[in-house]
């Protein structure tokens, strides 16, 4: 059975060699050892270093007085190979010589065996040298496996001794410093991060926090510091420095540090990321704000400038496509000159570099002043350009352009944010002009709700409205107010003979003479067929009244020229009066159509007021 030596009670079946050449010295030693260990035995020398290199012993008992080749030169040459440096050798002689004691210790044996043998003190010495052996090689392994870990370690690991001298560098801290193998060992730390800075007579915080360290001050830790490289750049990191205490002395320090490149680029893309999110938010929140479209697009400029890990200038402008012009058109800008705002107020596609992405839909970078500036003017001072287009899906809305200084390299993550923006703004305009349109259809289906098709008046829906109103503004200012029931006389022989399209145009006319003779606080409307209503708010009286209906009979009584037909009507006209005839609008309305049917009744083309007894004139 093959015994793993390397863990704990190896030596329960350890291998011990005896050498002797009595053999009854050898049944001895067999007899005490074979219990607890695997024994090899051997009568010479040469037979023990054959056993050696066949089998090796992890402990040997060797006696000095051998034929041919005495124990001596039997230890010297197993000790000779490097292989079999560590086996614990003790010799077991009868000599009392010290001077051969020391002569067996000096090549290399580590205690000995006095005969006659005594079994417990065998047993005894083997034991601890076995012990001893296996902790020497337990901390041989854990050496071997912190250099290795030392050496392995993606941190930089420095140490130094009680005097702040460097005694040790790993690969790591040779790489991120820029040091060959072996430099700075036996210099000072503070020289290996202090002998590239530009200024001199200042101790580092390093140095600081190593004879911290080092005069029993504990541990140090540092979140963010600069140390400097061999070629004199600068290498950010955090570090530790912790103190080696050896029997309650401070014999040293280990400093552990790592390049937070890496960290601080995140820190810095984070910072970067959100305040894009949040100019990007601010972008949208201007769609829930009343402001014109063209306030939204200064704000939306503002907001751009705003994002402080862009490297633009605070100049440029936002452009909207006119869709029916085929032109670019300057509608927001930021600290351009004068004679720039008129020279690029309107700019065509495929002119400059605003028409020019307009035209290609791509986002185009410029870092100076070259070729593709097709619009110059005096005093143009040099400048690069970022200019992008805003496209919903592959419909062109407009294009931004922004300033950067001249030279400036063009930069993914600005080119990305301004292209999102610009999506952003796309969605923003599509929206707004969603809304004009969607506002526009309301107003225009709210208005053939409420107004006749043919004459654009207000229909009896709105007309009953505005006389709703009237006559809460009357009653609470205790005026007065008019309603009148207007009919076209002799309209449908007109209809009849010429046809309903004359008889339309007729309508228009009769429509646009009635609007040109009321005032503006007037309401005349068509209630369909030839029959209009007037409110007349906020008059003196019943002779006013009266005066406005003579003025009607006698505007329609006057010829309409319709197309190649002269056409003669009249009309015949109703009139109530509030609060002589009513207080609310049924009841005006009611006494309004009933005077209407006695100027019917007694001739047409004339007027009455309601419950008077007779028409009061002819017109």
């Amino acid at each position: 059975m093959t015994t793993d030596r390397c863990q704990p009670g190896w030596e329960e079946r350890a291998r011990i060699l005896v050498v002797d050449d009595l053999p009854a010295n050898l049944r001895l030693l067999r007899e005490i050892l074979k219990k607890q260990y695997d024994v090899l035995l051997a009568k010479d020398g040469r037979t023990a270093l054959d056993l050696v290199a066949s089998h090796p012993p992890d402990l040997i008992l060797l006696d000095v007085v051998l034929p041919g080749m005495d124990g001596f030169e039997v230890c010297r040459r197993i000790r000779a190979n490097p292989d079999h440096q560590d086996i614990p050798i003790l010799f077991v002689t009868s000599l009392g010589d010290e001077a051969e004691e020391n002569r067996g210790l000096e090549l290399g044996a580590v205690d000995y065996l006095p005969k006659p043998i005594q079994a417990s003190l065998v047993l005894a010495r083997v034991r601890n040298h076995l012990g001893i052996r296996r902790m020497i090689r337990e901390i041989k392994r854990l050496s071997a496996r912190n250099e290795m870990i030392l050496q392995s370690a993606g941190d930089g690991i420095i140490g130094v001794n009680d005097l702040g001298e460097t005694i040790f560098i790993n690969p790591a801290a040779r790489r991120l410093m820029g040091w060959a193998p072996g430099e700075m060992l036996g210099d000072p730390l503070e020289s290996l991060v202090e002998r590239s800075r530009p200024e001199s007579g200042r101790r580092s915080q390093v140095s600081c926090s190593t004879w911290d360290a080092l005069s029993g001050g504990g541990a140090r830790q540092v979140a963010r510091d600069q140390f400097w490289r061999k070629d004199g750049s600068s290498l950010p990191v955090e570090y530790t420095i912790n103190p080696i205490v050896e029997q309650e002395r401070v014999t040293g320090a280990v400093m552990v540090f790592k390049d937070i490149s890496w960290r601080l680029e995140l820190e810095r893309q984070e910072v970067a990321g959100m305040a894009s999110r949040l100019a990007l938010s601010a972008l949208l929140e201007t769609g829930l704000e009343s402001i014109t479209l063209e306030r939204q697009l200064e704000v939306a400029l503002e907001i751009i400038f705003s994002v402080p890990w862009l490297s633009l200038m605070k100049k440029g402008a936002l452009f909207l496509w006119d869709e029916e012009q085929q032109v670019l058109e300057m509608r927001a800008s930021s600290n351009l000159p004068p004679q720039q705002l008129v020279t690029c107020a309107r700019v065509e596609p495929g002119r400059c570099l605003c028409g020019r992405v307009a035209k290609e839909r791509q986002v185009l970078f410029a870092g100076c002043v070259n070729h593709l500036h097709e619009i110059t003017y005096d005093g143009m001072e040099d400048h690069g350009h970022y200019t992008v287009p805003i496209l919903r899906g592959k419909t062109l809305l407009g294009v931004m352009t922004f300033y950067v200084t001249p030279g400036h390299q063009a930069k993914p993550g600005e080119e990305a944010f301004l292209a999102t923006a610009a999506q952003t703004l796309a969605n923003l305009i599509n929206h707004r002009r969603l809304e004009g349109a969607l506002e526009e259809a309301h107003n225009r289906l709210h208005h053939m709700a409420h107004h006749d098709k043919l004459t654009g008046l207000p229909n009896r829906r709105l007309f009953e409205d505005f006389l709703e109103r009237a006559l809460a503004l009357v009653q609470r200012e205790r005026g007065r107010l008019a309603v009148m029931y207007l009919d076209l006389d002799h309209f449908k022989p007109v209809n009849d003979f010429f046809g309903h399209e004359t008889g339309d145009l007729l309508l228009r006319q009769v429509a646009q003479r009635l609007q040109g003779l009321l005032r503006e606080s007037d309401t005349v409307a068509r209630l369909g067929g030839d029959e209009f209503a007037i409110v007349l708010p906020e008059i003196q009286g019943r002779d006013a009244a009266v005066l406005v209906a003579i003025k009607v009979i006698e505007t329609l009584g006057r010829p309409f020229k319709v197309g190649p037909h002269t056409c003669r009507i009249g009309a015949s006209v109703g009139i109530a009066l509030f609060p002589d005839h009513g207080r609310e609008q049924k009841t005006l309305l009611r006494n309004a159509d009933k005077a209407l049917y006695q100027v019917k009744d007694a001739g047409r083309n004339d007027y009455r007021v309601f419950a008077d007894p007779e028409i009061e004139g002819t017109a």
